[in-house]
């Protein structure tokens, strides 16, 4: 992996200002990455945390008012998943387990110079894996939003049609709760006219997946026991995460009504219509052609 070059900024907590001085000196030494401020003690540490970006706290244990696991106790309340480490030369098993259990991201005792490297590489192995964590923690939440808040459907089925996933959009859509489809086969809520259709189409795209399967339209079984018609394009994610197909699908019932309606209309119709392209060729023909001019509209 290539090292990140974003800065690190590291507060480092202890109450002897000459060593605070030292460890920041050795520390920006260790790594280039490195921004450290110091703080005196508990409380001055929780003030500076409140007005600036840290991205890992350093604090001794043993100092007046508050401790480093009372001043750990204090900043999770706030920052529950920020690096802490406790950086102490009160060194002992008791504390090492207080500390774990209080949430400590790691514990190193004080010592020779030798020690600000580990320190360094504690430091920045927390900070990476903080970043990482927050920054798969956004995405989901970016992903979380767009598919909470669409209107369309997205579903992911595996392989054999079976539902792993369903949106909440279904609820609106189609009546049936967000877990209430998931293990169960979709083709089941398939209208039984459209079933055969759908299962070649989506076994076909499961053999040889193109791009995307679009504009699959078929009726789909409301909650109510009536059908809607949807729309469908799926595409293949099994290589990723997803490990399954997303199928995103939406309404159309109003649309399939007013063309079965504009249908209806035309070849009802008394009068003979043609579509004609731009050469003049006739591309559509209502029935009535077949009593105006005997032909049949084929």
């Amino acid at each position: 992996m290539t090292p990140s070059t974003e800065r690190i900024t590291v507060l480092h907590v202890d109450d002897d200002p000459a060593f605070a001085d030292m460890a920041t000196t050795f520390l920006e030494r260790e790594d280039d990455r490195f921004d450290v401020e110091t703080a005196t003690g508990a409380e001055e540490g929780l003030s500076l945390l409140g007005s600036m970006d840290v991205d890992c706290i350093v604090s001794d244990y043993d100092m007046p008012g508050r401790n480093g696991l009372e001043f750990l106790d204090a900043v999770r309340e706030d920052h529950p998943d920020l690096p802490f480490v406790l950086f102490t030369g009160k060194g002992s098993e008791e504390i090492a387990s207080r500390a774990i259990s209080a949430g400590v991201t790691d514990y190193l005792q004080k010592g020779g110079p030798d020690r600000y490297t580990v320190l360094a590489n504690r430091v920045e192995n927390a900070v990476d894996r903080y970043r990482t964590h927050r920054a798969l923690d956004r995405t989901r939440q970016w992903f979380r939003m767009l598919i909470e808040n669409s209107t369309d459907i997205t579903t992911v089925v595996d392989e054999a049609g079976v539902i792993a996933y369903q949106c909440p959009a279904i609820e609106h859509q189609l009546g049936y709760g967000p877990d209430e489809l998931v293990g169960s086969d979709g083709l089941e809520y398939i209208h039984p006219a459209d079933r055969e259709r759908v299962a070649r189409a989506f076994d076909a795209f499961v053999d040889a997946p193109e791009a995307i399967l679009d504009d699959l339209v078929y009726r789909f079984r409301h909650a109510d026991g009536s059908y809607r018609w949807i729309d469908t394009s799926m595409w293949d994610a099994r290589d990723t995460i997803v490990d399954g197909f997303v199928v995103n699908s939406r309404d159309v019932t109003d649309r399939h009504r007013q063309r079965e309606r504009f249908r209806t209309l035309v070849e009802e119709a008394r009068d003979t219509i043609f579509v004609v392209d731009t050469d003049g060729n006739i591309d559509y023909a209502t029935p009535g052609v077949e009593d105006l001019l005997g032909f049949r509209p084929g």
